[in-house]
């Protein structure tokens, strides 16, 4: 078995005898496994979309563009999209809410992209408090997420603490 690790702004293809494996915080990644090829890919989006365009970025690390390539990899491959089990992980919060919630955006954006293009969510674990380690077997469709708890910086605890929280 060959763990195929999927870094930032990468989108990794498996067959069987490889795993597909990330390690997500605020990341996502949308999983696809088409079961009669024994094929999956995944993606490891860092952010919704790009809001400055930098020469030197990867599309990858965008939702709206990560997907696009992935269905044109797909398309490549000669797979439907509608032959394929899909799974969307990731999204934690880590240390805060509200609008830097990077993790809350890039899960919001991934679920919209997939409803536009009609993709059904076969299972999801996103959000929390967590950072997530993924792995993915193209064999059995086993989908493995252990969730870590992230824990708060010094500073905000000593605050928390010298409020009596």
């Amino acid at each position: 078995m060959t763990r195929c690790w999927v870094g930032i702004g990468e989108i990794r293809q498996a067959v069987r005898g490889d795993v597909l494996a990330a390690v997500l915080g605020s990341c996502v990644s949308i999983i696809l496994w088409h079961e009669r090829s024994g094929r999956a890919w995944m993606n490891h989006v860092l952010l919704p979309q790009r809001l400055l365009e930098r020469a030197d970025d990867e599309p990858g690390r965008y939702a709206d563009e990560s997907w696009r390539m992935m269905q044109y990899q797909l398309l490549k491959e000669g797979v439907a999209l509608a032959d394929c089990c899909c799974y969307v992980v990731g999204g934690g919060y880590g240390f805060g809410q509200g609008p830097q919630d990077v993790g809350g955006r890039n899960v919001a954006q991934v679920l919209a992209l997939l409803q536009q293009a009609g993709v059904a969510v076969d299972s999801s674990d996103v959000g929390g408090n967590w950072y997530r380690t993924v792995q993915f077997d193209p064999d059995d469709g086993l989908l493995r997420v252990r969730k870590y708890q992230t824990v708060p910086p010094r500073r905000r605890l000593a605050a928390a603490r010298s409020q009596g929280v």
